[in-house]
């Protein structure tokens, strides 16, 4: 599997006298923000919900930050087979403090997007042990934990790009060089948009599927 460290090499040998730490921050940068912003690492998770408890931790680990819920869907079955059971998806709740909400009484909010505990809270207490299925995306979580593996393969010059595009912005340093910089952004942000058009062909089927978002009573 690949790390953060192990891209540094794509890196420190285009910008020689950059630190090794600058070079690993921008490679970060670089990643989660590809995977933030593109939204196509995506994956479900199934929650036991409990009568009378309303706030779930979204369990997805120390490796993942949560960045986007996709969708939260509930079954009245707490030992749920996938395929057969009955769900209903949840609305998001625009507004949790607005008791007059057309989904005041029925939805979900979420606390800590984006940070390493994301809360998922849902405006009805369930009256009987239930299950809830939510469909996130996702950046890395810590420079330790492994990439996917479209980064050694098919986003690695665009995720190289953008931390490029990072320490050339870098002012006041030798290797700085704001024209380069730019040239590397639009790169990326060609990768982001490539990333886009792979995501929605892969829901359409044309493309494997990476992680396992939740449709209709099915996981790819």
């Amino acid at each position: 599997m690949t790390t953060i460290a192990d891209l540094v090499g794509h890196v420190d040998y285009l910008i020689q006298d950059a630190p090794y730490s600058a070079v690993s921050n921008s490679i970060r940068r670089s990643v989660q923000r590809f995977m933030r912003e593109s939204m196509a690492f995506t994956d479900t998770v199934l929650i036991r919900a409990q009568e009378g408890v309303k706030d779930y931790h979204l369990p997805i680990g120390e490796c993942r930050i949560a960045t986007h819920i996709i969708s939260a869907k509930v079954t009245s079955n707490p030992c749920v087979n996938i395929v057969d059971a009955v769900w209903s998806t949840l609305p998001e709740v625009t507004d949790p403090t607005d008791p007059y909400g057309v989904d005041s009484s029925y939805g979900y909010w979420v606390e800590g997007l984006g940070e390493t505990n994301t809360v998922v809270n849902l405006q009805q207490t369930p009256k009987k042990d239930s299950t809830l299925a939510v469909t996130y995306s996702w950046m890395l979580g810590s420079d330790s934990c492994d990439l996917p593996e479209q980064f050694s393969t098919i986003y690695l010059d665009y995720i190289i790009d953008g931390a490029l595009h990072y320490l050339l912005s870098m002012g006041g340093y030798d290797w700085s060089d704001p024209k380069k910089a730019n040239d590397h952004e639009l790169r990326f942000n060609f990768g982001l948009n490539k990333a886009r058009s792979d995501k929605k062909r892969r829901m359409s089927g044309a493309l494997p599927m990476i992680g396992r978002p939740f449709l209709g009573g099915r996981r790819w």
